[in-house]
């Protein structure tokens, strides 16, 4: 008799035995901090050059298949087209800018949620290229970033996908800005 109380227990205990405690390092949002360049923002283009988007209208299972994945390509949404503006606009300075035309063109953008029986992972693939040029001058600035993130979770959602893909995007935009102010200061 006390064998079948003590049996539930053991099994609580093997079981809360094997949760892991570990916390899952997300990146950091570069986008906080403003990368100073010396253009005013006199015009700014966004391009996205994906050819097809597939569908980001995943249908996840409440149970984990043995093996199982989703790939979408989000949409430039209004967030996304948002973010970069406030980003970019943020490089200008104070006064005395030289009067500047951006261009960022979306050269891939995907995310993808594996899933196995003892695992999910999200991936997120971000590849930019931003062009700035001045007007009346021969002066051109152009960089390429690109940003790849990995990520286990416990529970998949394509919101929290969505989410990590929009971080991606703001900190590839910022990455674009920094290596334009780093061939600037050579």
């Amino acid at each position: 008799m006390k064998l079948i109380h003590v049996h539930p227990i053991l099994l609580l205990l093997f079981l809360a035995s094997c949760a892991t405690t570990r916390k899952i390092d997300l990146p950091a949002d570069k986008s906080k901090a403003a990368v100073l360049l010396p253009f005013a923002v006199k015009e700014l283009k966004i391009t996205d050059l994906r050819d097809s988007l597939r569908s980001m209208d995943w249908k996840l299972p409440s149970v984990y298949p043995k093996k199982k994945s989703w790939t979408g390509n989000p949409e430039l949404s209004i967030q996304n087209k948002t973010d970069i503006e406030r980003i970019v606009k943020s490089s200008e300075p104070k006064e005395n800018g030289v009067p500047a035309l951006f261009e960022i063109k979306i050269n891939a953008g995907e995310c993808k949620l594996k899933m196995d029986s003892t695992k999910i992972r999200e991936y997120i693939h971000i590849k930019a290229e931003l062009t700035v040029s001045v007007p009346g001058r021969a002066v051109k600035y152009g960089s390429i970033a690109e940003g790849n993130y990995e990520n286990p979770v416990y529970e998949a959602s394509k919101e929290h996908v969505l989410q990590l893909y929009n971080l991606v995007m703001r900190n590839v935009t910022t990455e674009l800005l920094k290596e334009v102010r780093d061939d600037i200061g050579n």
